[in-house]
């Protein structure tokens, strides 16, 4: 017995070092299988844990989801009480008032492009785990968020990367026109829009930067993988 657990000891570090460089498609379909192919003490597999898993993942991407659709629901409805109630003031000049129509639409737009995106992606989500067999809803849950990872994308960045920026702006625009005869509020007001938005930027173009690195890593590392014939 001992002769047989050192020679299969390299084999199992061996294959712990493969398994940590692998894709993370390759690992959820793996585990599906696994999950389905181990049996439990009555000599059936373990449907209890695999739809345990299915539903946390799952309730994880609809309350990102329902993150989305909160906060584009509630900046949408902002700027529209906003663009009714706000005065427009004579004194400011037709480009800034030009500028704050535009800003309003862009952001009124874009988060309820968002919110409805959104609510899309959560009904369907919900609609393939009712209507497939409990057997194969993990395996269906993780093919539909691969599927639609690019419409959540979308979703995230027309509600936080454009959606609050030109809110932002929005918000600035308006102090001018509210506080049309005090200059030194209005000029604080933009200045504090000014360097949110920077902060802001600076933190998405970092966070792509985070992920483009991700990537290329994971692409050298499949690359300098050895495969096997």
């Amino acid at each position: 017995m001992s002769e047989v657990s050192h020679e299969q000891a390299p084999h199992q570090a061996s294959a712990d070092q493969g398994q940590g460089s692998m894709d993370v498609r390759v690992v959820l379909s793996e585990d599906d299988q696994n999950s389905k192919q181990t049996p439990g003490k009555d000599g059936t597999s373990n449907s209890n844990s695999t739809n345990m898993k299915t539903s946390m993942r799952s309730a994880l991407f609809s309350k990102v989801l329902r993150i989305v659709m909160t906060s584009s629901a509630l900046i949408s409805g902002f700027t529209m009480s906003v663009f009714v109630e706000a005065p427009i003031s004579p004194k400011v000049s037709d480009g800034m008032t030009a500028l704050f129509a535009v800003t309003t639409a862009i952001t009124i737009c874009s988060e309820l492009l968002a919110l409805v995106l959104a609510a899309r992606l959560e009904l369907e989500l919900w609609s393939v785990l009712i209507h497939c067999d409990p057997q194969h809803q993990r395996r269906e849950s993780d093919a539909f968020m691969q599927k639609n990872a690019g419409q959540f994308s979308l979703a995230a960045r027309l509600a936080f990367q454009i959606g609050v920026p030109a809110f932002a702006l929005d918000v600035a625009l308006v102090a001018w026109h509210r506080f049309d005869d005090n200059v030194l509020a209005a000029t604080l007001t933009t200045v504090v829009v000014g360097l949110t938005l920077t902060y802001l930027l600076w933190r998405i173009l970092q966070g792509c930067c985070v992920q483009s690195g991700s990537k290329d890593k994971v692409e050298e590392e499949h690359s300098q993988k050895p495969h096997n014939p």
